[in-house]
């Protein structure tokens, strides 16, 4: 079992938009064990931006077969399925993307809407936190320093 999960987690890796695609279709046929549907999406949003992206997206337009897919299935394996699509996004647009498409689909997550307030007030925490972190010149600092170094190194 532990090899199966690795193996989930690899494909969470996926480096191109196409076989992240192709690796969230499978997820999602029925190949994988419902308890284990998470595990790929979780890795997948967690590895890169465009992971994050491909994660959201997929949710979203996938909503319907989720929602067949998980019907049966306790709300806590929904609750992951949701944090593997939408946790910690940092910008302000994103996150009222995600609260507004949460608000317009209530009925839906009726039993997920305390998971789903706490990602969406992470999200909140996440762009306050890089507003302070902007205007306090520490991210100009790391570029700077980062760009020295590099050309340093060449």
């Amino acid at each position: 079992n532990d090899d199966k999960k690795n193996a989930l987690m690899a494909l969470g890796t996926a480096p191109t938009a196409e076989l992240r695609e192709r690796a969230l279709d499978w997820n999602t046929s029925g190949a994988v064990k419902l308890q284990d549907c998470m595990y790929l999406p979780l890795v997948m949003h967690r590895s890169s931006a465009e992971g994050m992206d491909a994660t959201w997206s997929f949710f979203t337009a996938k909503l319907s077969k989720y929602s067949d897919m998980l019907c049966s299935a306790s709300s806590s394996l929904m609750d992951h399925v949701i944090g593997g699509a939408c946790a910690n996004f940092a910008t302000q647009a994103k996150a009222d993307e995600v609260d507004a498409f949460f608000e317009s689909h209530k009925e839906d997550f009726a039993k997920n809407q305390r998971k789903i307030g706490q990602l969406t007030e992470n999200m909140k925490n996440n762009v306050s936190y890089l507003a302070k972190f902007e205007a306090s010149g520490a991210k100009q600092w790391l570029l700077d320093t980062a760009t020295a170094k590099a050309a340093a190194l060449s």
